[in-house]
């Protein structure tokens, strides 16, 4: 092949990979400020589940509405793995307005992270970070635009590598803290390798046949008066 047709092709392919693949990919403690912009889950995506959760604290209250769809031909990791959406609407009534949103668990998965407007109105979060490892918790801050009375926010999505879901309960913080009910990826169970139980077993008989053989010849010195 021509290398003058190949390297600017190259750097193309590159180019288009880091940006719709890993412009928005949130790791371990890391921080994305501001918050990628990114589209709702693509029009064929399957709706596994949808529901809504009313929260209230002593000043603020609202609702909050869930999603897990796979299917999302947007979703990076690929179609069978699961993209989780949240959309927050705020009272009336609400005195002091919500700085903070939490959710988890999403231990140990791949996450991907974007927000969407459907509305000029709308109140696009500030910054999204994540917990050390294993990633725990995903936290959006709403420190520029806050969540006061009647407003809704951005449509908040976090695609995974997770093919499983479980009900989870949600954080929305304004100094003082409230939950809702919601959904994340089902926990990762951690199983030991074969290999790892072997050499624990073969540890834990070595650590025996030791401590015999020295018991052993204790017995003996003290016979022989050693």
């Amino acid at each position: 092949m021509n290398n003058k047709f190949f390297a600017p092709l190259l750097v193309a392919v590159l180019a288009f990979t880091l940006q719709t693949t890993y412009a928005s990919s949130l790791i371990y403690s890391a921080t994305l400020t501001p918050v990628p912009a990114g589209s709702s889950p693509s029009p064929g995506a399957n709706v596994l589940f949808s529901g809504t959760s009313t929260f209230s604290a002593l000043d603020f209250s609202g609702t909050l509405f869930s999603t897990v769809l796979n299917n999302d031909s947007s979703n990076p990791y690929g179609l069978a793995n699961l993209t989780f959406t949240y959309l927050i609407q705020m009272d009336p009534t609400t005195v002091d307005p919500v700085s903070r949103f939490t959710i988890s668990s999403f231990a140990n998965f791949l996450t991907d992270v974007s927000e969407t407007t459907s509305n000029p109105g709308d109140i696009v979060p500030s910054s999204v970070n994540r917990s050390i490892a294993p990633g725990n918790v995903v936290r959006f801050s709403f420190d520029t635009m806050l969540l006061g009375a009647g407003t809704t926010s951005a449509l908040l999505v976090i695609q995974t590598d997770a093919q499983n879901w479980t009900t989870t309960s949600a954080g929305l913080v304004d100094g003082v803290g409230t939950q809702a009910d919601s959904v994340a990826p089902t926990p990762v169970v951690s199983v030991p390798e074969p290999s790892q139980i072997m050499l624990g077993a073969l540890s834990l008989f070595g650590l025996l046949i030791f401590r015999r053989c020295n018991k052993g010849q204790s017995q003996t010195d003290a016979i022989t008066g050693k």
